[in-house]
């Protein structure tokens, strides 16, 4: 599995000066990496997220990847949405039973190459955060620990703090919300 070291790789070829030793210890990773991905048939939702990172940190540097891996951006695109398609539920009566990815889990914008696969549901995911919304802004936390009580109430509320920054940045992506921080 290459959850997270295939994201770890990219930023290290991302933010590296190309031909470093950094950039070159991220690429030693991205051929199995690759591997992994295009014989892969099912993957876990958080793998998916870090593979769809690494295809974000890749694409200005696709024609290295093609390079060094014989591998074409559009390639990793295809199998992505055929994985994440798999791993998204997609009955939206159950979107509120628990811990699962969404539409929106992977779609983080209207020029996102998963918009097409799976279309009205992400219209439908964008109505389901903003109708599960509490009065103060934010979301429940769909998930419990079962063990450590008293760590993941307090684990409670830091999540709930990045599912509200998660879910307006998508709103505001998608031109439901304008924030004017000041």
């Amino acid at each position: 599995m290459f959850n997270p070291s295939v994201e770890l790789a990219a930023y290290l070829i991302h933010w590296s000066r190309p031909g470093s030793s950094a950039a070159e210890h991220g690429w030693k990773t991205v051929g199995p990496a690759l591997k992994r991905l295009m014989d892969c048939t099912e993957m876990d939702m958080h793998e998916i997220s870090n593979y769809l990172m690494f295809r974000e940190l890749m694409e200005p540097r696709a024609a290295e990847l093609e390079e060094r891996t014989g591998c074409l951006l559009t390639d990793v695109e295809r199998k992505l949405s055929e994985l994440a398609a798999a791993a998204v539920e997609m009955d939206v009566s159950q979107w509120d039973c628990g811990y699962k990815a969404l539409p929106l889990t992977y779609v983080h914008g209207p020029d996102s190459f998963l918009c097409e696969v799976f279309g009205n549901l992400v219209d439908e995911n964008l109505n389901f955060y903003a109708e599960q919304v509490d009065e103060n802004g934010l979301w429940s936390v769909t998930w419990e620990w079962g063990a450590y009580p008293s760590e993941f109430a307090v684990a409670r509320r830091y999540w709930q703090g990045i599912i509200a920054l998660e879910r307006y940045r998508i709103f505001q992506a998608f031109g439901w919300l304008t924030l004017n921080i000041s």
